[in-house]
């Protein structure tokens, strides 16, 4: 086992905070907590809003448009994949299966119903809640969150310790499959994934990572660039020396002649970069590699 300086934190955020009453907040499964009164039909668990505008609606008229509308400081849709990957790292509620809410489509909908049959319906669960919790209105329903409350590359390592043993290998390094792609699912044996549990899919440290593809590419980068440093650092780890002493191990990187351009390469900026201990870089991550 490598003898590391700092301390590893746990999968599921439990202890993150350090005061001894706070040791579960954000960790995977507290409540989320809440910033308005809850405002359910009855007070208690009941859907509200059936006086309101149909949803199908609202979204076509929020975000129909005819061409196209870039934004003014000249962003691309990369920053709505970023925003929607870093979500996936601080709040996940799963579904309630055996509650459904469909939401009806307006007849002549450009998508869902071109053809003008009617009666086109947009399947919908609603949310799971906290058992023991929708009682009564002193006892309104509540959601769990699965997944850890921090920004703390959740998306990557897991938030549970079943998640973390199947995206790493015996030498504790994230799994990669055949292109330095991110694991294909276990048929056999396979993990819970979000709309695919087949060996077709992808598995990463958030159950939605198949989301989309862009969304993909930032799960896919994430985790072999994490998995590349990690690599890169043990080989920079003290070695033992005869004695029992330690050393660091030399870059591989040799001096070359004087007249060459990068008269060394552990003295070129790349090298540098490349040769300095990695222990600074994990450190911004909220796990180890």
């Amino acid at each position: 086992m490598l003898d590391l300086d700092f301390e590893v934190r746990s999968i599921d955020g439990t202890g993150n905070n350090t005061q001894p009453e706070r040791q579960d907040w954000g960790a995977a499964g507290e409540p989320l907590d809440r910033l308005l009164d809850p405002a359910y039909a009855d007070d208690v668990s009941a859907l509200a809003g059936a006086d309101r505008p149909n949803p199908r609606d609202i979204s076509n008229a929020v975000f129909m448009q005819s061409g196209d509308m870039p934004i003014a400081e000249g962003y691309s849709d990369l920053l709505t994949v970023w925003g929607q990957f870093l979500a996936h790292d601080i709040d996940l509620t799963p579904d309630n299966g055996s509650e459904t809410a469909p939401v009806a489509v307006p007849t002549g909908d450009s998508w869902f119903d071109p053809l003008g049959f009617g009666g086109v319906e947009i399947p919908f669960h609603r949310s799971g809640f906290v058992e023991g919790t929708g009682t009564d209105p002193d006892n309104p329903r509540e959601h769990p969150n699965v997944i850890t409350g921090y920004i703390d590359a959740s998306m990557v390592y897991g938030s549970d310790a079943e998640r973390e043993a199947f995206l790493r290998d015996e030498g504790g390094r994230l799994k990669v499959s055949d292109g330095n792609l991110l694991p294909f699912n276990d048929p056999d044996d396979p993990i819970d994934n979000a709309g695919a549990n087949g060996d077709t899919s992808f598995v990463a440290g958030d159950v939605r990572a198949n989301e989309n593809v862009v969304l993909l590419s930032l799960h896919t980068t994430s985790s072999t660039s994490t998995t590349t440093r990690w690599s890169g650092w043990r080989r920079r780890t003290p070695a033992p020396r005869r004695n029992g002493s330690t050393r660091r191990r030399r870059c591989s990187s040799r001096r070359r002649s004087s007249t060459s351009p990068m008269r060394s390469s552990c003295r070129s900026w790349w090298a540098r970069v490349r040769c300095r201990p990695m222990r600074a870089t994990i450190r911004t991550w909220t796990r180890p590699c």
